[in-house]
């Protein structure tokens, strides 16, 4: 019996144990939901007492504790207040909000109102005066231009590898992987509503890129350009064009990204249809379209979507002569209705026959603007390396011609030219000619024995190779001398330039006859390549400037 109650008071004495822990346990629970509830209003009466960035930052910690307080509520963890006590009375206490204290103003002097109108009124001024500047920067202000260009740069970074330019892109290296190449620098020019310009220069000039910055394909480096017109842009063969469209798609195309909507290119289309004359061929891929026929299509939608601003980039030396002449009376139609075109040629005839003013580029650089003859004279002396660009000014005139580095040269070596140049009717040496100038070919001979009777020659041939004139001492009957070791002679020959405008070569030489035999002493073949610059051209080789009268 002993034993049973002994276990029995074990029992109860076990079951009171729990009973305790579990009232304990529950008082906890209860006592720290209690404390949470406390804190929670006291945080939410505060924050009715500070600033609302202030309220902001207690909200985000409020839910901090609420996603992390009830964690494990019926746990041995004690849990801890994000701020303690003192924090809380720093921060939060009401007593310690300070009210801000109303401002009252004080007086001011006569002397010192009239002082702060006076300031205020020249930074008005000031502003004024920058706005204004500012406004002026970013429109044409002249209403006369369709294009202006101030202090236009483009430049590009070369590499030597494709594998530099990452490494400098990511700064891999702290050497410059790079050379910067100025393909325009600082070049400006304006161009006149209605006005036909054309810009020239030796290939690099600049001449494309400035015509692809102005049309949006390129972005300047620095400086400012303004249009003021709705382009149309020939800039290059098949631009602008899908290969695996038909030609009436890509009309469509082109049409749509110039701004036009169905209704208004369906308008257009006979026209260009007829302009470009290609026939069925429009309903086929461009990409088994020949050049000349791209060139057609590509030029009749450019010209006939009726544009303000037309831009053309040598495209018109593709198509044969015909559409090329069809070409150049869309021009002049153009001109009658007061569009403007920007043209780009090494054409130097169509230069001069078309462009009202012409703006010469040389590698990257304006050298100048001005009439088409003034331009192209400067040109020429650009093309022998004769222009000072610093002076502006033509260089000495003994400059070097630029020669046929690949002539063919031969003879027995009795005499030899020495020196040898083309000079235009102004004395300047010079590979270009204008068409219906004279112009001088000059040759220095030195005699390395005696010889009876030397003839000294020059011949032209187009540079498909056919002889198109030339002539001798012998023909002529100037010269029927002898010469002796030693001599020295100076030979010109002046005429006047009659042939088409293009690209002939100039050969020279020094022969005779000993006895019955025909003698090369020395002979110069396509030593210098002669351009002609022509606003005229008629059939054949040369132009015999027939006088006409029409009664």
């Amino acid at each position: 019996m002993s034993r049973k109650k002994r276990k029995n008071k074990s029992g109860t004495n076990n079951n009171k144990a729990n009973q305790v822990r579990s009232v304990n346990e529950n008082m906890a629970y209860e006592e720290d939901e209690t404390k949470e509830t406390e804190l929670v209003e006291t945080e939410n009466i505060e924050t009715d007492s500070v600033s609302d960035d202030t309220s902001t930052d207690l909200q985000k910690e409020i839910d901090l504790v609420w996603e992390t307080a009830p964690i494990r509520l019926d746990s041995d963890i004690e849990f801890i207040d994000i701020m303690d006590d003192s924090d809380e009375d720093d921060i939060y206490d009401e007593d310690d909000i300070v009210e801000e204290e109303e401002v009252v103003p004080q007086p001011v002097s006569e002397d010192v109102a009239d002082e702060e109108e006076t300031i205020n009124r020249v930074e008005e001024s000031d502003n004024g005066e920058s706005q204004a500047e500012k406004e002026s920067d970013e429109e044409i202000t002249d209403d006369s231009l369709a294009i202006s260009i101030k202090h236009l740069s483009k430049s590009y970074r070369l590499y030597k590898r494709g594998s530099d330019r990452l490494r400098e892109s990511l700064g891999l290296t702290r050497k410059t992987l790079s050379t910067e190449k100025k393909a325009l620098d600082d070049v400006s020019f304006d161009v006149k509503k209605g006005e036909t310009v054309g810009i020239i220069g030796t290939n690099g000039s600049g001449k494309s890129t400035i015509l692809k910055i102005i049309t949006g394909v390129l972005y300047q480096t620095s400086g400012d350009i303004k249009v003021d017109g709705r382009i149309s842009a020939l800039l290059e063969l098949g631009a602008g064009f899908n290969q695996e469209y038909t030609g009436l798609e890509n009309v469509y195309l082109n049409g749509t990204m110039m701004g036009y909507t169905d209704k208004e290119i369906d308008e257009k289309l006979d026209s260009i249809l007829e302009f470009a004359d290609i026939g069925d061929y429009i309903y086929q891929p461009v990409k088994t379209y020949s050049s000349g026929m791209f060139v057609r299509l590509a030029f009749a939608v450019a010209i006939n979507i009726d544009p303000e601003i037309l831009i053309v980039d040598e495209a018109l030396s593709v198509g044969d002569v015909f559409f090329q002449s069809k070409c150049y009376h869309k021009f002049e139609e153009f001109k009658k209705m007061g569009k403007t075109i920007l043209f780009v040629s090494h054409d130097l005839g169509s230069i001069s026959k078309y462009c009202d003013r012409v703006v010469l580029l040389n590698k990257g650089v304006k050298l100048g603007e001005g009439s088409p003859k003034e331009m192209i004279d400067v040109y020429k002396r650009v093309l022998v390396g004769q222009y000072d660009a610093e002076n502006g000014d033509t260089a000495s005139k003994e400059s070097a011609d630029a020669k046929n580095p690949n002539l063919l040269e031969y003879g027995d070596g009795s005499a030899h030219i020495d020196e040898y140049y083309i000079t235009d009717e102004g004395g300047i040496r010079s590979s270009s000619i204008v068409k219906g100038s004279r112009f001088t070919v000059y040759m220095k001979i030195k005699f390395n024995r005696d010889i009876t009777s030397p003839i000294f020659a020059f011949s032209i041939k187009n540079i498909k190779g056919t002889e198109i004139t030339g002539t001798n001492t012998m023909f002529e009957k100037a010269f029927l001398e002898p010469v002796s070791k030693g001599d020295v002679k100076e030979v010109t020959f002046e005429q006047e330039m009659n042939l088409q405008g293009g690209e002939y070569l100039l050969s020279l030489g020094v022969t005779g006859f000993e006895g019955d035999d025909f003698k090369v002493y020395h002979r110069l073949y396509d030593c210098i390549n002669i351009t002609v610059v022509s606003d005229k051209d008629t059939v054949g080789f040369y132009d015999m400037n027939s006088v006409i009268k029409v009664k």
